[in-house]
């Protein structure tokens, strides 16, 4: 009976130890893309999404998911970066595709792929200023206005997707604009009174 019971309790024990050390089950994300206003990259992806610190996607796997806090509101003059972390099996060859879809004019819409072999864990970080791994969309006009998304797809490189994620997000004018635009509304209405 102890013998069990003393066996029992090392395989317990073991399952516990190598539980806590385990590899993530690929694919999955260890960071939902995020999107801000501003990134950087010391190691980890940072990204500017109106929080303080700003959001960050380590590159030290054992470190866990960064923050997937998205920006979803975007003004005139701002540019549109990103960046994310996956789980995905080791040696494996993989393509992945960061799209900036403008709803209301798909003509507009921004598309970066590139393909690579996995190490087990990838990022990918999107800067208008170069340097990432695609260019993100910069200097926003008022072209830009409207309902936005922004797709990030992992496929095996012969297409079929496995892994993929949409945050939708939208361009407004900034406040001035807005409230240029209430004083000419409330004008209209005054004289129309008269």
């Amino acid at each position: 009976m102890w013998k069990s019971l003393f066996t029992c309790v090392v395989a317990l024990i073991a399952v516990v130890a190598t539980s806590a050390n385990a590899t993530p089950i690929s694919p999955s994300w260890q960071t939902t893309p995020v999107l801000g206003i501003d990134s950087m990259y010391d190691g980890d992806v940072w990204i500017d999404n109106g929080g303080t610190p700003w959001a960050n996607i380590p590159h030290d796997v054992i470190s866990g998911p960064g923050q997937p806090v998205s920006m979803t509101v975007f003004s005139l003059g701002e540019s549109i970066h990103s960046g994310s972390g996956v789980y995905l099996d080791a040696d494996q060859s993989y393509i992945w595709t960061a799209e900036f879809i403008d709803l209301d004019d798909p003509a507009r819409s921004q598309f970066y792929s590139g393909g690579f072999v996995s190490d087990g864990f990838w990022m990918v970080w999107n800067t208008p200023a170069g340097g990432g791994d695609g260019l993100g969309v910069s200097n926003l006009t008022a072209a830009d206005v409207g309902k936005w998304e922004y797709t990030e797809t992992y496929s095996l490189v012969s297409g079929q997707p496995i892994l993929s994620f949409t945050v939708p997000f939208c361009v407004v004018p900034e406040p001035a604009s807005l409230a240029m635009l209430s004083v000419g509304l409330v004008m209209v209405v005054h004289r129309r009174r008269k």
